[in-house]
Parts: structure tokens; C-alpha cells; sequence
């Protein structure tokens, strides 16, 4: 997050640079210049809330309950395949493949879904007993952790 947001920062101050810089020298209209800044504005907001629901979610108390694991899934996301200039089958993959792995816990009579770690997700198995612990805020929910009962 701390890393985002050096990024923004600099965006900001470069853009705010070639901004004047362009609308000096008659490069940069005025209309360019205020739709650039409005995105940084709107994503320095969207910086923020994100950082706010984080720190929120830290300063919550920890809840812990018995939990079974309901189910596994997995979700793969990226690989988008461009073929080369000439139609030919020698293109290149634009994004990298990155694969995000959630269990399923059933406890309170209710089901919720966790983002966890990969080696958790390999550990465990349908129908596992144990202690779950995590955090809710509103809808928002927070794996801490899950120790099974042998």
C-alpha cells in the first residue's frame, strides 16, 4: 500500500510538472490538463478508502468460532493471449497468469468465503473441523487463521 502510494504521489507532481509545462508552451489544452487531474483525484480517493477499510479491519477484534471446510475453489485470472501482427499463430501472452485460492467454511449456520494463503488451501480438506479466526467488518470479511482438530 505504502508502495501505491509513493506512485500516486510522484504520478501527481509529474503530471501537475508536464501539465504547466505543456499549457506554457501551447502543447496542452486547459480541458486535458483538468481530466487528468480529475483520475488522480479519483484514484487517490479510491487509494484511501481501500487504506481505511484496511486500518478498520486491523482494529477490529479477533472473532474465533468451530468451523467444518465447506468446499475449495480456486480462481485464475490473466493470460490474455495476442496473436502476432501478421495473423499468425506467433503472438505473446499480455498479462501474467495469477491464480487466487479461497476456502469455503460453514459455522454459525451460515457460509462465508476466505481468500487464504496456497498452503493452507493444500492443507485442508472438505468436511475438516476446527477452529476458525477472523475478522468482520459490515460485509467485509478477514481470514486470520484455521487450526484443524486431528
Amino acid at each position: 500500500m505504502f508502495f501505491l502510494s509513493i506512485v500516486y504521489a510522484i504520478g501527481v507532481i509529474g503530471l501537475g510538472f508536464f501539465s504547466v509545462y505543456g499549457i506554457v508552451n501551447g502543447e496542452t489544452g486547459v480541458g486535458t490538463v483538468v481530466a487528468f487531474f480529475i483520475v488522480w483525484i479519483l484514484a487517490g480517493a479510491g487509494l484511501l478508502a481501500r487504506r481505511s477499510l484496511k486500518l478498520k479491519l486491523k482494529t477490529l477484534p479477533e472473532q474465533t468460532t468451530h468451523a467444518k471446510v465447506f468446499g475449495k475453489t480456486t480462481k485464475t485470472a490473466g493470460g490474455e493471449y495476442v496473436a502476432g501482427n501478421d495473423g499468425s499463430a506467433t503472438g505473446c501472452y499480455t498479462t501474467p497468469v495469477t491464480t487466487s485460492h479461497f476456502v469455503s467454511f460453514e459455522f454459525d449456520g451460515r457460509r462465508e468465503n476466505f481468500a487464504v494463503d496456497v498452503s493452507l488451501y493444500n492443507l485442508l480438506k472438505e468436511n475438516d473441523t476446527g477452529t476458525l479466526t477472523y475478522k468482520e467488518y459490515e460485509n467485509d470479511l478477514m481470514f486470520i487463521d484455521f487450526e484443524p482438530v486431528e
